[in-house]
């Protein structure tokens, strides 16, 4: 599982089969899959050509570790 931001392009957010939103350069998807470990509860259909950048849960739960015992260290 990963969480995507949208380099450029544009992306339709489908869920259910009716289109819920335009996604455009700057936005993310993917967090709550990536945070809950969950299956995904939309699909993401390209409407032009896009770049995505992604990042994986173990990258991303890594991160947040890191985060967190700086946060840590900064209060104590």
């Amino acid at each position: 599982m990963c969480k995507y931001k949208l380099a450029n392009g544009k992306v339709e957010v489908i869920i259910k089969g009716e289109t819920q939103t335009i996604l455009s350069a700057g936005k993310t998807f993917g967090e709550l899959a990536l945070i809950y470990n969950s299956p995904r509860s939309a699909t993401i259909k390209t409407i032009t050509k896009c770049e995505f950048f992604g990042i994986t849960r173990n990258v991303f739960k890594e991160t947040l570790e890191i985060i967190n015992k700086k946060s840590y260290e900064k209060n104590i």
